[in-house]
């Protein structure tokens, strides 16, 4: 019972493109590239090295160019994701223009360390995240978070739960749970930007 990472990826990359179609700005300085970090969970985790991957894929296959100024691994903490971001900040200052985390907390993370920064939200880069938790769609409503992907953990453990019960009624799982290749249930996510926040539960 999971999901696929590579889709979280792709709505990532669809967020920013999404915004550029609104908002040109998000290419401050005007070069027709967006100059990006990458906030990374850990080196060798798949679905970490599966969302770096297509959410960039995706965004150059829109046809927008991708300047990548530093990629480094936080372990998906929102800690580590402020030290990070802070030693970009001195190093590339407004020269960000869009921060891609693996997840919420590294996204606000680096949310933090802009606002130490004494950044405005109109100076803010372009942050967008995975997970949909809770203090992300806080950021989101305030504008300092852009966007996120809902992992539906609640999907994922009613899952389980069919699953589960399934078995121990002694039912085929293919036929009363619908499994993908007779082993796989595969949930989707969803995407989450303040036009839909309404309907993500806040």
């Amino acid at each position: 019972v999971g999901t696929d990472a590579k889709e979280s990826g792709i709505m990532q990359g669809q967020i920013i493109l999404n915004a550029l179609k609104k908002d040109a700005g998000i290419d401050k300085n005007g070069d027709g590239k967006l100059q990006y970090v990458m906030l990374e969970g850990e080196q060798a985790h798949q679905d970490s090295l599966i969302r770096t991957e297509y959410s960039v894929k995706t965004i150059t296959a829109g046809g927008v160019q991708m300047e990548k100024l530093a990629n480094d691994t936080a372990n998906w903490q929102r800690s580590l994701g402020t030290a990070k971001m802070t030693s970009w900040l001195d190093q590339f200052g407004d020269e960000i223009e869009v921060v891609l985390s693996n997840n919420d907390d590294m996204a606000l993370g680096a949310i933090d360390a802009c606002l130490e920064a004494g950044m405005t939200q109109e100076e803010m880069p372009f942050i967008v995240g995975v997970d949909a938790t809770p203090p992300a769609l806080e950021a989101l409503a305030e504008g300092t978070l852009q966007g996120t992907v809902r992992n539906d953990a609640a999907g994922q453990a009613q899952g389980i739960l069919d699953l589960t019960c399934a078995l121990l009624d002694g039912e085929d799982p293919v036929k009363t749970v619908g499994l993908e290749d007779g082993h796989y249930l595969w949930l989707t996510y969803t995407t989450v930007t303040r036009e839909n926040l309404p309907d993500a539960g806040t």
